[in-house]
């Protein structure tokens, strides 16, 4: 099993489903509110799976730039923001 965790500069706006689409895979839950976007996807019957056969399980946090922890800003972060 691989778990991995990264930051990836992405507009808050909207971004959760831009960014699941880019992902693929059918069957994702969303949760959003102004303070934070997410979306859950498991394995489940007649579901397309993100990637290949191997992904049975994701979650996706987004967050606006502002509200990350001081230790997880990085000044470029902020001006090199993925463009959808």
């Amino acid at each position: 099993m691989v778990r991995i965790e990264f930051d990836i500069p992405f507009p808050f706006d909207g971004g959760i489903d831009v960014f699941t689409k880019l992902l693929g895979g059918t069957g994702w839950h969303f949760t959003k509110d102004e303070h934070e976007q997410g979306a859950i996807w498991a394995a489940g019957d007649g579901l397309k799976r993100p990637f290949n056969e191997h992904f049975y399980w994701g979650e996706i946090q987004l967050i606006p730039y502002d509200s990350l922890a001081e230790s997880r800003k990085v000044t470029r972060l902020k001006s090199q923001t993925v463009r959808t």
